[in-house]
């Protein structure tokens, strides 16, 4: 009886402190979302759209239609300002579809599917030069932003080659090794691609991939020999890994590394941009606030990359 008491009383005491609490959210106000790159022997290209509300059901038309196409946008190098044009992809010519694709992050085949509009330039004049510093100006519904990125000089990888699992004979990481420069705050990012197909002649990475923690900076190993490796980022979407295996090479992959010098701005929002990727909605994950290098409130980034591209094939 005393037990039964015990637990009436405990229950009696939980469901008091149950109070329901209701939160009036403020309206939502959209920001301007900037997706803009530059990158040397490429155009820069802007990609601009507005946020979306997080609590508001959202279709796929809804994100064909946030796309803004009624901006002003220039891009300025020191010495000379350039207007670029709206250029959706319904509409490219087909010398520049690959280019495009590229800058998109979608394989020529995957952009016949989709139509994007972004604002770019086909005059060769503004593709990126190293050494180089752009400034972003846009100019929409009577506001301004802007933003700066430089194309840095790039440091090049010391060595870079396939290494072989123990445990797991013919598979393995890639592992690579920098002589990081002393003192001047570098900062970079990991992408990579496999050459290989499939039986049916469709390419492995249509695309370059970047792995979970593709950005860091040399905070610990400044002016320094630095050694680490990556998984392969392809494997975990490709459906004829065993599960095992996902996130290793194997012997025989073909695999181009593209190694970036960038801002220490664009390192940020890298980092927390794959942090919030990680945490994936989770309720019960630390808030994370995506820092932007672009003024005025805008979201998104507007990055200078400097790469160097190595081959590594898996023996």
């Amino acid at each position: 009886m005393k037990k039964l008491l015990y637990i009436f009383s405990l229950a009696l005491l939980v469901t008091s402190c149950v109070k329901d609490i209701t939160i009036d959210l403020p309206p939502y106000q959209p920001k301007i979302v900037v997706e803009g790159k530059i990158e040397p022997g490429y155009p820069p290209f802007v990609l601009l759209s507005n946020s979306l509300d997080l609590f508001a059901s959202t279709s796929v038309a809804d994100l064909e239609n946030n796309f803004i196409t009624d901006a002003q946008v220039f891009v300025n190098n020191g010495v000379d300002t350039v207007q670029l044009i709206l250029i959706c992809t319904d509409s490219i010519p087909a010398q520049y579809q690959p280019i495009v694709a590229e800058l998109l992050g979608y394989s020529p085949s995957e952009l016949q599917n989709v139509n994007i509009c972004a604002y770019s330039t086909f005059d060769p004049n503004w593709f990126g030069v190293v050494g180089t510093t752009y400034n972003l100006e846009i100019f929409h519904n009577g506001e301004v932003f802007r933003s700066t990125t430089d194309l840095l000089f790039p440091v090049p990888l010391d060595s870079a080659y396939f290494a072989e699992r123990p445990s797991l004979p013919g598979f393995g990481y890639m592992q690579a090794e920098l002589t990081d420069p002393a003192g001047s705050g570098d900062a970079y990012r990991w992408e990579t691609k496999r050459l290989n197909h499939y039986s049916d002649g469709s390419p492995k990475d249509p695309v370059l991939l970047a792995p979970f923690n593709s950005s860091f900076d040399d905070q610990f190993f400044d002016g320094l020999q630095f050694s680490w490796y990556y998984d392969n980022p392809g494997s975990y979407r490709d459906s004829t890994v065993e599960d095992s295996k996902k996130g290793f090479y194997q012997i025989g992959d073909t695999v181009v590394i593209k190694w970036s010098k960038v801002n220490h701005d664009v390192y940020q929002f890298l980092r927390y941009a794959d942090a919030q990727i990680a945490n994936g909605g989770s309720p019960f994950a630390s808030p994370v606030n995506v820092p932007s290098n672009v003024d005025n409130g805008a979201l998104g980034v507007w990055a200078g990359y400097s790469p160097i591209y190595d081959t590594v094939i898996c023996e």
